[in-house]
Order: structure tokens, then sequence, then C-alpha cells
């Protein structure tokens, strides 16, 4: 165990320089600190920092070495506090009455909000080795495709967090180590969080955030080219903001339409609206697998069972999930919803454009109704759900995997464009195409 930590150490190692001032210079940093960090993507995790005297140099480090800190306190003057490249930060501003501090971490895996406490505790107490039996049981019930349990490269990852999980003294510890033994290879949206929300809660949570700050535009680039630019399809309500959007571009009678989607990392059937404005006709474009589907079948399924199926326009994501569950397949059928678009379209993506909007890419290629320009998208293409684990942890994991009509998958490979230049001149490529067709 102790190689995947110092492989972690040297990787993952955050570096934070703190400067006392004179008035701080015996502040006692020396035993165990207690440190809660509210992170966005893992959200709030817990870690013990043993901080040890080295001359003038303090180290932090957790007590399995999987994050250290060097804290250098020779400059007694400024009193600065900066961790990893962010913004140095008065000491004054951190200090507590109690003694106690906390900043805010601007980049690497850990940033956010770090509060520290003294503690007299070694560990955190939790018997981080239930997680791996917890663990188990959801993939067998709920992993989209069975057979990849059986993978070497699976098999190979169990062993290694059989370890992790025996070792773990904090939750540091066990999201650093997962991500050391799972390379993300064999599959994509399999990881362990402690989110503050559920997954409606999160939806709802991005629904309100898209009311303030709206998360489709419209823009008028000249007379006859419109451009809509979409940053996520994570939401509920969204779907309705999108649509609007798209209809304004319709109705704004332009001949050429450019959706940009480079920074669109994906989210839920939000996407849908924008298939639906472009179709001609409607059809079959892709198709969803879960784990039903592999435990009653062994053959992708055939185009009339597909197109038995019902329009996947305006269904409930309840539903869905709910069909999912019972057959393992949910078809990605979809009508016209009128006014549609029927001039030229470009739809610009990047290696930043992943999940549902490669799934929406990929239709609309599927389709023929749109030039991609740009660069090949994310691969991360499934649908994912998550699941309560010991200790208030969630597990996130693919339940779904995403084909196109012609049996493809997205997954660990991405939609490639039409059209290949840097994702910072896809705009300017798809203004010179237009202009050259003109």
């Amino acid at each position: 165990m102790r190689h995947i930590f110092s492989l972690l150490a040297m990787c993952l190692c955050i570096a934070m320089t703190l400067n006392f001032s004179m008035a701080h210079a015996q502040t006692n940093l020396a035993g165990n600190w207690h440190v809660q960090v509210e992170n966005g993507h893992y959200g709030t995790l817990e870690s013990l920092l043993l901080l040890e005297a080295d001359g003038d140099i303090w180290l932090a480090r957790t007590h399995s070495i999987a994050l250290s800190i060097s804290i250098d306190a020779t400059d007694r003057i400024n009193g600065l506090v900066s961790i990893g490249d962010g913004e140095p930060i008065p000491f004054e501003t951190m200090l507590r009455p109690d003694g106690n501090f906390s900043t805010d971490i601007a980049s690497g895996p850990f940033s956010g909000n770090w509060h520290f406490s003294k503690s007299e505790a070694a560990s955190l107490e939790r018997n981080y080795a239930s997680l791996n039996g917890a663990m188990s049981a959801i993939m067998q019930q709920w992993f989209y495709d069975p057979r990849l349990l059986q993978d070497p490269a699976f098999v190979n990852f169990q062993a290694g967090f059989a370890e992790v999980v025996s070792n773990a003294q904090d939750d540091i510890d066990l999201v650093v180590g997962f991500q050391n033994v799972w390379d993300g290879a064999l599959f994509s949206h399999f990881e362990i969080l402690r989110p503050l929300n559920t997954m409606d809660g999160l939806l709802e949570e991005a629904d309100e955030q898209a009311e303030d700050r709206p998360i489709a535009r419209y823009e008028a680039l000249n007379e006859d080219t419109a451009l809509v630019t979409i940053d996520t399809f994570f939401g509920l309500a969204i779907e309705e903001q999108i649509d609007t959007v798209m209809n304004v571009a319709i109705q704004s009678e332009a001949s050429n339409l450019i959706i940009d989607l480079r920074e669109n990392p994906g989210g839920t059937t939000a996407a849908v609206p924008v298939g639906a404005r472009l179709l001609q006709e409607p059809g079959v474009f892709g198709y969803f697998l879960g784990n039903s589907w592999w435990q009653q079948n062994d053959a992708l399924p055939s185009l009339a069972e597909l197109e038995a199926r019902p329009f996947m326009n305006n269904r409930d994501r309840r539903e869905m999930m709910g069909e999912l569950v019972q057959t393992g397949l949910i078809s990605a059928r979809l009508e016209p919803k009128d006014p549609t678009f029927d001039g030229h379209v470009y739809v610009l993506i990047s290696e930043r454009s992943g999940s549902a909007t490669e799934a929406t890419v990929g239709m609309i290629k599927m389709a023929d109704r749109a030039t991609l320009v740009g660069e090949t998208t994310a691969g991360r293409m499934l649908n994912s759900n998550f699941f309560p684990l010991p200790h208030d942890f969630t597990l996130r994991i693919p339940i779904a995997d995403f084909y196109l009509s012609d049996g493809t998958r997205i997954d660990g490979i991405g939609v490639a464009p039409d059209v290949t230049v840097p994702d910072e001149d896809a705009l300017n490529e798809a203004l010179r195409l237009i202009d050259s067709r003109n």
C-alpha cells in the first residue's frame, strides 16, 4: 500500500507556503489537525493532518502520506499564505479567536474551503472497509454491463481498492487511493464522492442557477447567421430555456445556424430540444443499454425493437429510468418539433464536450444535419447515477451505455469532427465555411 500513497504524494502534492508575521511566530502548529474540505467536485471531505517541525519548515501530511504540505515559516514579516498557485492571503484573515484557521484553495484536486481545527484524534474512526462490500453489491445490481466486471482491469481494481480501504485513515486517503487504482480506461463515470446533495437536489440546484444566469444564449452574428451557445445540459427545467433559445434562432430566419457546445460537459435529456429542432424526419438515432438488457440478451437490439419504443421527446426522466431498470433499454427515438431549422447547421465541439453533449452531436451527425467543427469530443458518454455508501459517501457508477443507431459506441472514443481545427479556432472556421458556401 505504501507505494500507492507515495506515488500520489508526488502526483497530487499541494505546496503551501505559510509566512508568519511576528505576532504569530510562536503559534504552535505541532500535532494533529482535523481538516474539513468543502470541494466543488468531491463534496465534504475530512482529513487529519499531522504537523511536525523540521527547522524553520513545518511538514504537514496525512498519516498515510496520500497528501503532503510544506509550510515555510522563515519569513516572519509579511504574514501571507499561498497554497498551490492561488493568490497569497493575509494570515491574519484566516485566524479565528480559538486559534484555528480556515482558507480557500483556488486550484488543485482539493480546491475549495479548508477549515483547520486542532485535534487529539489519530484517525476519523470510520470503517472504510465497509465500503468495499457495499460497492460490490451496487455494481452487481446496477452496473450497465455485468460482463465488464470480469474484465482483468476491473478485477485488478477490486484488489487494489480492497487494499485502499484497509489502509485509509481519512477521506482524502480514500478518494486519492481510489483515483490511484482506477485509471478510467475501461469505462467512465465511476468515482467515490461525499456530496452535499442528491442527484435530484443537484438537478434542482442547476435549474435555480440557470434562472439567474441563462445557460443558453442567442446572438445574431449577421443577417444570415445565428449563433446559439449552450453551456450545459445538466438540469430539468433548463430544457424549456434551451428550446426557447433554439426557437428564437429559427424565427430569426437566418440561413445558417452555429451551435457552440465547446464548453458543454453534458447533463441530461435537456439536450433533446436541440435534436428535435434540427430534424426533418422522425427516426431512431441511438439507444441506451443497461444491466437488465444484458441479463436477458446477448446481442444488441434490432431496429424493430428500437422503433417500437416511445419517442424521447417530452418524456419524464423518472419514467425513462424506470424503463431502464425494468428492460435495460431506452430508445433515442426522436421526432421533429415545429418549427424546425432547415438551413445549414454547424456545431462547434471540443475535447471538453462530454456525456449528453456527445450523444447529441453523435445523433445530429447520424441524421446528417450538421457539420461538426473543432476537436474530437471527450469520450465520456455513459448514463450514470448516484448510490449511497456508508459514512455519507456516494458511489457514482454508469448504469447505461450509449450506442448510435449503427451500433457505434462513444465512451472511450468520442465523436470526431467533420472539420478538425483547434477549439479556439472553431467559430472562425465555421464562419469561413459559411463564406465559402455563399
